[in-house]
């Protein structure tokens, strides 16, 4: 799933933090680990390894380039509210 196609995702285009999320659906995935504890250490300058490792875990080593993308525009947009 995606934005096109995902509920969740839909809302989220009207409001990032909209707390639903659909299971299986990267774009659900990515904005749920932008919310997370370990999104917001990196955020914070308080180290980055646990939110490396939650994408490494998710989307694992091969995609790692798009999870992260993904979280970070994720962080990107909702420290913005929009």
């Amino acid at each position: 799933m995606g934005m096109n196609t995902c509920p969740a995702c839909a809302a989220a285009e009207q409001d990032p933090r909209t707390g639903l999320f659909t299971h299986g659906c990267r774009e659900c995935t990515a904005r749920n680990l932008a919310q997370s504890p370990a999104a917001h250490r990196a955020l914070t300058g308080q180290g980055a390894d646990d939110l490396r490792a939650l994408i490494v875990e998710t989307w694992g080593q091969a995609d790692y380039l798009d999870g992260r993308t993904r979280v970070w525009a994720w962080v990107e947009r909702l420290q913005k509210g929009k």
